[in-house]
């Protein structure tokens, strides 16, 4: 499989083929509350509850190797007997993610997440902290810029252009992600029509 280029990294897959020789799934409800004060009164108690999907099922491989997966907040249609591929990927050298399920006996493929949220997930995973630093600065930048516009419209063209350009740049930033991560799960899907 073709690595994916994101920009000065890339990502590498690899593949589990297999039959389905064990299915089990199960949902997990998760329940939390809370208690707000409003205008000096207790607000009423508020409960919130989430619910995921665990699916666990065992893979036989062609070697006669025995796999466990474990999917949370994914529901996939399998069925003991089907032979399936999973692809694995992250950046070179890390730690792998299931990204793709492939039923070979249904022809059909799911995505186990989308672009944006695999590489985010790959970068928050990796070096979280600096994740966070990155996406408050960026934020932290745009204000500042669109803040100094505003107060320097009357100013020189030149700090006027240094503005703009700033305000470009943060927004070709982020449309460039986006792009890419489009293009990440477009990889996906080519490479869950190859392995039909």
């Amino acid at each position: 499989m073709e690595n994916f280029k994101w920009f000065d990294r890339e990502f590498e897959f690899s593949q589990l083929t297999g039959e389905v020789f064990s299915n089990n799934k199960f949902s997990e409800t998760h329940i939390s509350s809370g208690t707000g004060i409003g205008a000096g009164n207790a607000a009423p108690a508020q409960v919130f509850s989430t619910v995921t999907t665990v699916h666990e099922f065992w893979v036989r491989d062609e070697a006669g190797k025995e796999h466990a997966i474990n999917l949370r907040g994914i529901d996939v249609p399998l069925a003991m007997g089907q032979k399936i591929t999973l692809v694995s990927s992250g950046f070179i050298g890390k730690k792998k993610h299931y990204v793709l399920l492939l039923n070979h006996n249904a022809e059909r493929h799911w995505h186990l997440f989308n672009g944006r949220e695999f590489v985010n997930h790959c970068l928050e995973s990796e070096q979280a902290r600096s994740v966070m630093v990155t996406k408050l600065l960026f934020k932290i930048a745009i204000f500042i810029a669109v803040y100094i516009l505003i107060l320097n419209l009357t100013s020189g063209y030149v700090t006027l252009a240094t503005h703009i350009g700033l305000i470009a740049y943060c927004v070709n930033w982020y449309r460039s992600r986006t792009k890419r991560a489009k293009e990440f799960d477009a990889h996906l899907t080519k490479i869950a029509h190859s392995l039909y």
